[in-house]
């Protein structure tokens, strides 16, 4: 919980909290939405992935929170208005670079004037992701490796701001 609790110190006092105003892409069992409900108190949230399985969705019914199943950047046409905050812990290193512009493309068009998009990857500049062989340790899964030189200039080229970065 320490990069939500991180990323959530920044952006809380900037969040409105309006309709669909989080949209986690790759939501898994929505450790980072349940988080997120309980220190906001948001009550428009909607997780995302590709396979949300029986135990999590019945979670997510109990709290209110909408899910959508499928490919995550062809899923985010089912969202209605503008979001917020889109967030996508540890998933752009899941996708070829190919689906990595499109889903940035689709978060931009979806995002609000003011929104925000907080993702974490493994960053392979950083020496300890050197030595552990990150990108290894799930190498089916694993498809793009990043350098944070490489991705703040991907972020900037595809109009996105970069406002803050934490470690």
């Amino acid at each position: 919980f320490h990069m939500y609790s991180k990323a959530l110190d920044y952006l809380e006092s900037k969040l409105l909290l309006s309709q669909n105003s989080i949209v986690d892409l790759g939501c898994g069992g929505g450790e980072f939405l349940f988080y997120a409900k309980n220190r906001l108190g948001c009550q428009n949230m909607i997780g995302l992935d590709y396979s949300i399985l029986k135990v999590d969705q019945e979670n997510f019914n109990k709290e209110g929170i909408t899910t959508i199943k499928g490919d995550i950047i062809d899923s985010m046409n089912s969202i209605k208005g503008e979001v917020e905050l889109f967030t996508a812990w540890e998933v752009i290193e899941h996708l070829y670079i190919e689906d990595l512009e499109s889903l940035f493309s689709k978060v931009l068009e979806k995002l609000t004037k003011n929104g925000f998009f907080c993702f974490s990857t493994p960053d392979y500049d950083n020496e300890i992701c050197r030595l552990f062989d990150f990108h290894l340790a799930f190498p089916i899964q694993h498809i793009s490796i990043f350098k944070e030189t490489w991705l703040n200039r991907y972020i900037e080229e595809k109009g996105f701001k970069i406002v803050h970065k934490f470690h």
